[in-house]
């Protein structure tokens, strides 16, 4: 989304990582819920809710990863280091 905005230029590097990795799960979390209330009944709409949670976290998504762009960092690289420092 080109309107989103990057996050603050004070957040670290790599809490930015560890919090963008934290927000894909989050997401797919959201997006598996959805996806249960497709299936158990197609005819229903998921609650408001939980597509706003979505949303927003696709934004946070867009936001973390716009940041990383404009740091030149390349997330799957730092994510592998941030896994690999955890050990």
């Amino acid at each position: 989304m080109d309107n989103c905005a990057p996050v603050h230029p004070d957040v670290d590097t790599e809490e930015l990582v560890a919090a963008a990795e934290e927000i894909e799960d989050a997401r797919e979390l959201v997006a598996s819920a959805l996806n249960r209330i497709r299936v158990s009944d197609p005819e229903a709409h998921a609650p408001r809710y939980v597509d706003t949670a979505y949303a927003q976290l696709t934004l946070a998504d867009e936001a973390v990863n716009r940041t990383l762009t404009i740091r030149g960092v390349d997330r799957k690289e730092q994510t592998e280091r941030l896994v690999e420092s955890r050990r």
